[in-house]
Parts: C-alpha cells; sequence; structure tokens
C-alpha cells in the first residue's frame, strides 16, 4: 500500500480496519445487477374494484351534470329578471317624459310666451334621466320634442293659430313614441 492511502491510514487504528476491508469487498462491480427474488408483477384490478369505481364515477359525473344544469338554468333566469326590471325602468320614463312634453307643449299652445322657465324643468330632468339608460335614436327624438315645446312658447298665438290646421295634423310625440318602442323591444 502506499503511503498516505486510507488502507495505509488505517493501520494505526485497528478498531477500523476491518470495517474498512468489509467495506471495500462488499461494494458491487458497476457492471453487476444486485441478486434478489425480484419478480414482475403486473397491477390488477378485480371486477368488484372496477365496478365500484364505475359507479362512483356515473355519480359524479351525474351530479355535476345536475349542478351545472341547475347553475345555467338560474343563471338564465336572473339575466331574463334583470331585462324585465330594465324595460320596466325605461318605460316608466318613457311615460313620464311624454307627460312632461304633453303638458308643456298643452301650456305652450294656450301662453304668448314662456313667463316661468320652471315649467320646462321637469322636462329637461326626465330627458336627463333618458340620457343615462336610452338609446341615441330615442334621445334624439326626446330633444327634437322639446325643441318642438320650446318653438311652442315662441310662437304668438295669431301664428299658432294660423299653424293649428298642421298642429292637429301633427303629433309631436309620434317620433318619440315610436323609438320608444322600438327600443323596449330590442331590450325585451
Amino acid at each position: 500500500m502506499r503511503p498516505g492511502s486510507v488502507a495505509a491510514d488505517l493501520t494505526a487504528f485497528p478498531q477500523l480496519q476491518g470495517s474498512a476491508s468489509a467495506r471495500q469487498g462488499s461494494t458491487p462491480s458497476p457492471g453487476r445487477r444486485p441478486t434478489g427474488n425480484f419478480k414482475k408483477s403486473r397491477m390488477t384490478m378485480d371486477p368488484a374494484t372496477i365496478t365500484a369505481v364505475s359507479a362512483l364515477a356515473g355519480s359524479a359525473i351525474g351530479a355535476l351534470s345536475s349542478v351545472a344544469t341547475s347553475w345555467l338554468t338560474q343563471h338564465r333566469q336572473n339575466r331574463m329578471q334583470r331585462l324585465e326590471q330594465e324595460a320596466s325602468r325605461r318605460e316608466r320614463l318613457f311615460g313620464e317624459f311624454i307627460d312632461q312634453a304633453s303638458r308643456a307643449y298643452a301650456d305652450g299652445v294656450v301662453q304668448e310666451r314662456l313667463d316661468d322657465p320652471s315649467k320646462l324643468v321637469p322636462m329637461y330632468t326626465a330627458i336627463s334621466k333618458l340620457r343615462l339608460f336610452a338609446m341615441p335614436a330615442t334621445i334624439g327624438a326626446a330633444e327634437a320634442v322639446l325643441e318642438h315645446v320650446v318653438t311652442t312658447y315662441e310662437t304668438t298665438s295669431s301664428a299658432l293659430a294660423a299653424r293649428h290646421s298642421r298642429v292637429a295634423a301633427h303629433d309631436i310625440l309620434r317620433v318619440f313614441a315610436e323609438a320608444c318602442r322600438a327600443e323596449l323591444a330590442s331590450v325585451r
């Protein structure tokens, strides 16, 4: 043995010499397989296990489809309820605007001029509410009605009497009402 090798160093310690030689002899060589009784086994399932797993999988799939169907049904019902509430809210706003515009127009036909501008405030309020929810076509029709009402206030009663036949034949709210009907049909 060479000086400085592990075996030469162990000579000084006799109690370790036996364990080192035992360790050196017990290491298997690199190309050698360890000996032992190893069996190749295949994993097999008995029919009862297969039946139980199939039943559990079927139950899980059935439960999942039931939950999914319930969720989709509830989601659809909630959506329809929200759309109906939205249509109802718009319907109230449209009715409110029609009421305000009718009152203001009737007052404009009777009055020589707009003596109290606060008479138009409810109509402006209704248009502002419409701007929050209504479609642009409906808002445009409402603004046209407002312009027509303001023009009616500015027109003298003699000019209005001359136009009376045209005013009677012309419904200032028709375009607005048709826009409202189209919008409600699109929401529902």
